[in-house]
């Protein structure tokens, strides 16, 4: 017998004398290893109070009933160190001492077939809390990919935002560049369509346009390239109703759609 085994056994002697020295028979079992101990106590007084027993506890560590009231045999679950103890005892006043260790046996038996039913409550219990344990990751997974997914979405709605921004501003500054005239001359006057160095276009949802000059192409998505660019992509809607690109003053060219 290891040292480990020997001091158990004194500790579980020594804990019967004390509990017998307060009135009673006792006899004390350690039914379960302390790595099987987990859920243990609280699954007692379950099952315990399924069967009809009324229980006292004690901050989950202790579960203590009245077995036979005509006895006085009475069973009592602790968490201990090494693990659960189950205490029987019987009132040796209403037990004639021939019948001490049937009545003991018979509480023990009784206690044991509670802690087998515990053990298939507690790990019911501890498959339910994985299972939501489980599913609390997956949502939580989920939420992540989704987040991932909406970062995703605004970078590439910036880097078009960004890209329509620059296309059309660096068509109309070059359309400025060939048509603006000198400050010390005069511009010369044409007509919307017709020949010259005017070559302005814009774009408007894949729709070319053909301008006659730097303002058309301002108002064709000057105003709407400004609006975005203090809000981005997020104000789309609110710029298109504020500053909608307006192709008016410009010539639709079918042709050229494919430039956009």
């Amino acid at each position: 017998m290891s040292k480990v085994d020997i001091a158990r056994n004194m500790a579980l002697f020594a804990l019967t004398l004390a509990l017998g020295a307060c009135g009673g028979i006792h006899r004390s079992y350690l039914v379960a290893d302390r790595q099987d101990a987990e859920g243990l106590i609280d699954a007692i007084d379950q099952v315990s109070r399924a069967r009809g027993y009324e229980t006292r506890t004690r901050e989950g560590r202790v579960v203590k009933l009245v077995f036979d009231r005509g006895t006085g045999s009475r069973m009592a679950f602790s968490l201990r160190r090494n693990g659960v103890l189950l205490t029987v005892s019987v009132d040796e006043e209403r037990v004639a001492p021939s019948d001490v260790e049937a009545e003991l046996a018979r509480v023990e038996a009784a206690g044991r077939e509670l802690l087998a039913l515990a053990r298939v409550e507690a790990a019911e219990v501890a498959r339910v809390q994985a299972l939501r344990a489980e599913e609390e990751a997956a949502a939580e997974r989920a939420r992540a990919a989704q987040a991932q997914q909406e970062s995703a979405d605004r970078e590439a709605d910036g880097a078009r935002l960004r890209a329509f921004m620059d296309q059309n501003q660096a068509r109309h500054d070059a359309f400025r560049a060939r048509n603006d005239p000198p400050a010390a001359s005069a511009a010369p006057t044409q007509a919307p369509g017709q020949g010259g160095g005017g070559s302005g276009h814009c774009c408007v949802n894949g729709a070319f346009y053909a301008c006659p000059d730097p303002a058309a192409v301002d108002r064709c998505v000057g105003a709407f390239t400004r609006c975005l660019s203090g809000c981005g992509m997020t104000c789309v809607e609110e710029c298109m109703q504020s500053s909608p690109p307006d192709p008016s003053g410009c010539r639709r060219d079918s042709a050229r759609d494919g430039e956009c």
